[in-house]
């Protein structure tokens, strides 16, 4: 998204979970311009919860209404 300010990544076990951040600091540029992707990796603690149905979502500090979910996935133990 551009010009949407730095970002958070989210772990949710469902959709009716409230998000926990997975990393320690922003992600991405401070201030994208829209013309390119970045990846990054994060770490599961073993703490989270198991979910058949868990997802990630990426979320704009500065624009909460800016983000984007992943597909669902499984989190085991």
């Amino acid at each position: 998204y551009s010009n949407a300010g730095s970002f958070d990544i989210l772990y949710y076990p469902n959709s009716s979970a409230t998000g926990i951040s997975v990393v320690s600091t922003s992600v991405g540029p401070d201030s994208p311009d829209g013309t390119e992707c970045y990846t990054e990796k994060v770490l599961l603690s073993d703490t989270l919860s198991v979910s058949n149905s868990a997802f990630f979502r990426v979320r704009a500090y500065s624009k909460g209404t800016v983000r984007g979910d992943s597909k669902t996935f499984t989190v085991t133990k």
